[in-house]
């Protein structure tokens, strides 16, 4: 007998004449005991949850560069989780479906791919001078991990740039 409700449905005494009692009994994960104690069902003495996951599932990522992704497989009742690692530089965007959960837990029902989307990081570019009377920067932007970007100082009459704050002099 393969059951579907989450509750177990009321039976009527004539329901399940003349079945046997031991005959396997599969209800949905985490409802075994709500079975095992409901009126024309707790009778039955083989009643039990699905064991393990009958479906496969496979991630990919987008870009490899950005990431990787991984799948950790647990009982069909409690699922497999699926995980984005972004690399350094990068964020985990979402998965193929849209969902933004990351780690994610599915209870699988078929076969299933995802796909792990990853995006580089962004990041805020602000120059400015130590003494404005000296020299102006020029060069304020918001860059993505890895873009290339120019920045300039531009010292006033009487003035020389030495270096940026971080010790570089170009």
């Amino acid at each position: 007998i393969n059951v579907l409700a989450e509750v177990p449905p009321t039976l009527d005494s004539d329901v399940f004449y003349n079945v046997s009692k031991s005959i396997p009994v599969h209800v949905p994960c985490g409802t075994i005991s709500a079975y095992q104690s409901a009126e024309g069902w707790k009778d039955f003495t083989n009643i039990q949850e699905p064991l393990a996951a009958i479906f496969s599932i496979a991630v990919d990522v987008n870009d490899s560069i950005m990431g990787t992704a991984k799948v950790d497989y647990n009982t069909y009742c409690e699922g497999a989780q699926i995980s984005a690692i972004p690399n350094y530089g990068y964020h985990f965007a979402q998965w193929s479906d849209g969902n933004t959960d990351n780690p994610r837990t599915l209870v699988l029902t078929q076969d299933t791919t995802f796909t792990a989307y990853f995006a580089p990081n962004s990041y805020t570019i602000t120059t400015k001078s130590d003494d404005a009377t000296r020299g102006t920067t020029m060069g304020d932007t918001t860059a993505l991990y890895m873009d290339k970007v120019t920045i300039s100082a531009t010292p006033n009459n009487g003035y020389r740039f030495t270096n940026w704050s971080d010790g570089n002099t170009d």
